[in-house]
């Protein structure tokens, strides 16, 4: 086996590799987007927050969503957007194989 074939085979790995982590990364920004977390509701930090009103509990960004719960139009959108992308890296990672 030649060099140019082995540094060959060594960036196809790297670029591989490098695709398995983008796909990764997509994965986790869905799931964060997706999360039933105060800071994904469209009511966090307004008046018609439920904790906040009935129990004037300040809910922190991270803090559990609530049974009230509505997904902000800023979550929904990255959502969207994230899942496009992801399904993007999945067809260019089929298309490497």
């Amino acid at each position: 086996m030649n060099t140019d074939a082995i540094f060959e085979a060594i960036s196809q790995a790297a670029k591989a590799m490098a695709l398995d982590c983008k796909v990764a990364e997509k994965i986790e920004q869905i799931k964060s987007v997706a999360e039933q977390r105060c800071g994904n509701c469209r009511l966090w930090m307004t008046s018609r927050c439920a904790p906040e009103k009935e129990h004037g509990q300040f809910k922190s960004m991270n803090s559990p969503g609530c049974n009230s719960l509505a997904p902000s139009s800023s979550s929904l959108q990255l959502h969207e957007q994230y899942t496009t992308e992801l399904e993007a890296l999945l067809v260019e990672t089929k298309g490497d194989k």
